[in-house]
């Protein structure tokens, strides 16, 4: 075990040539010299140990395999050792249902996820915990070229998660990740799809946040500006509150997002009905851009 763990490959060898059990773990977790060679990256022991029998699908608690901690940590040859050993592609953790490719797309390991997917790993399987799957991982973390391959694959870019209705596209524009938006803009992401709770929308919290760059992408694509989970704003409301909160952002943006709305006003607002007004800022997109 602690040859193993050290990655001390002559060692684990005249272990291994003297009858170690190459499956014996350890009493407290049950990890197995696999599973302690694979989470320190040691490709060489791995690979001695598979040679050897190692059971390569041997979990420790939680049902948290070599695979899964190799996943986590970004370690490419081991994951590729294990996967050529037929390891379970989409084991599922016990405590949460997270997979090797969730955690490979959550931390942003593209090299390993990218191996995955080529094997054959299961781009739908979410957590039981949240129902967040591997392209909301990656997209509320920013990994661009992880949500490509995953889009690529023919991830759902409009599944949303269980808890709180939020799609990959939401979370991407609620932390500002702007290739991301714009890569699940150009796969054909769902624009205006709301959270459960409140209907906010991806523009709706990309507002909120001062994402502009998000906002601007989301606008060009068509956005509905005036959705979100308010329904009292008048588009004229709206449209004031956007502008007072633009005319304050140092941003290289400003001047075309005013441009735009400036232009919105004149071509839409003359056909549209009058609305009661609220004298307190909404969640609309254009109201929560104020609220920053």
């Amino acid at each position: 075990m602690r040859a193993a763990w050290r990655g001390r490959i002559k060692t684990v060898e005249l272990l291994i040539a003297a009858g170690a059990d190459v499956d014996l773990g350890r009493t407290t977790n049950g990890a197995s010299p696999l599973f302690v060679a694979a989470q320190e990256g040691h490709s060489e022991v791995v690979a001695k140990l598979i040679a050897a029998g190692a059971e390569v699908d041997r979990s420790r608690v939680v049902d948290v395999t070599a695979l899964l901690i190799a996943a986590y940590k970004g370690h490419v040859d081991v994951v590729e050792h294990l996967i050529a050993a037929g390891a379970n592609l989409n084991q599922v953790t016990t405590d949460d249902g997270s997979t090797p490719l969730f955690l490979a797309a959550m931390n942003g390991h593209t090299a390993v996820a990218t191996l995955l997917v080529t094997a054959g790993a299961d781009v739908t399987i979410a957590r039981t915990s949240t129902g967040s799957h591997p392209l909301i991982a990656a997209a509320q973390n920013g990994f661009a070229a992880v949500v490509d391959l995953l889009i690529g694959a023919g991830a759902d870019m409009n599944c949303p998660r269980k808890d709180d209705g939020n799609t990959p596209l939401f979370m991407a524009a609620s932390h500002g990740h702007t290739e991301v938006v714009a890569s699940l803009v150009a796969g054909g992401a769902v624009l205006d799809i709301g959270r459960t709770h409140d209907g906010c929308t991806p523009l709706c919290i990309a507002s909120q946040g001062g994402h502009t760059k998000a906002v601007d992408k989301l606008i060009s694509a068509g956005a509905d500006v005036s959705k979100g989970a308010f329904v009292g704003a008048s588009p004229l409301a709206l449209l004031a509150c956007l502008c007072i909160r633009l005319f304050f952002l140092d941003s290289p943006t400003r001047h075309l997002l005013l441009l735009f709305f400036l232009l919105f006003s004149f071509l839409f607002l003359p056909a549209q009905p009058r609305r009661r007004t609220v004298p307190f800022p909404s969640i609309a997109p254009l109201i929560e851009a104020t609220q920053r």
